[in-house]
């Protein structure tokens, strides 16, 4: 279908006439679909090709691949291969990436994880991707060492944490909400809600690494107490920020179902 607002509305109703017949002729189109992709400019532009077999044609979907790159062509391309027997013959990069499925769920989930990174989301996608690998292990650093009585390890983890806040909130604030559609938006204001939830817990990190600092040695029962306290203090305080993560499934699956509304 052309890629026009009247080529989507069409896009249902030509799909729920196609029949698996004949061969893959997968160069052929991917050169179509970069032909219908030249009257659009983009910092990034994507294509998403999804197969049951080789390219039975003669052609060869990595040369294609390779000659948009050597053409200066900037196209990110996820090539996903349903039930295949053999690898596809492509090279996988940055802008390249290979994905196989060997059942119609495993298709599903691999196409729903595409379109959460579709540009459209890069705001809460990023946020996320922050959280996971610059944010948490910290976090995790901080309590498993707290939790073994190390309180030296523990404050170099809160000394970063707080390095990673100050750049969370630096790099977010330059980040205008870039979601194209209401739901999500919902997303990313949800991501920024935990990353703030989790930099206000922090002085309750802080108070357990102090507590434990000050008293190297056995405790008592009424140290113990108090040191009990603290952990149950910041065990409220992750397990509300765990408690909203469940909200995030079905916040994404409405920003899915937004992105791909026909109209």
């Amino acid at each position: 279908m052309p890629i026009t607002e009247d080529g989507r509305s069409r896009v249902g109703q030509a799909v729920s006439g196609l029949r698996p017949e004949g061969r893959s002729n997968l160069a052929v189109a991917a050169r179509r679909a970069l032909k219908e992709l030249e009257p659009f400019s983009s910092d990034t532009q994507r294509l998403l090709i999804i197969t049951g077999a080789g390219d039975g044609c003669g052609g060869d979907l990595g040369e294609a691949i390779r000659a948009a790159r050597e053409a200066k062509v900037n196209v990110s391309w996820d090539i996903v291969g349903l039930g295949l027997t053999e690898t596809l013959p492509v090279e996988e990069s940055a802008a390249v990436r290979v994905h196989y499925a060997s059942s119609q769920a495993e298709l599903e989930e691999i196409v729903r994880q595409l379109l959460v990174t579709d540009p459209a989301t890069r705001e809460f996608d990023k946020l996320q991707n922050y959280l996971d690998d610059r944010v948490r292990p910290e976090i995790q650093g901080a309590v498993d060492t707290l939790n073994g009585r190390d309180a030296a390890p523990a404050e170099g983890h809160l000394r970063a944490l707080t390095d990673r806040f100050e750049e969370g909130e630096d790099r977010f604030a330059r980040d205008p909400a870039s979601a194209r559609v209401a739901d999500c938006q919902n997303v990313a204001t949800f991501e920024r809600a935990q990353f703030r939830r989790l930099e206000q817990a922090l002085p309750e990190l802080s108070a357990w690494a102090e507590f434990e600092r000050e008293h190297p040695g056995d405790l008592d029962d009424k140290l113990t107490g108090t040191r009990q306290e603290l952990i149950d203090v910041w065990n409220h305080e992750i397990g509300v920020y765990n408690a909203e993560l469940s909200n995030l499934p079905d916040l994404i699956k409405d920003c899915l179902a937004a992105l791909t509304r026909s109209g």
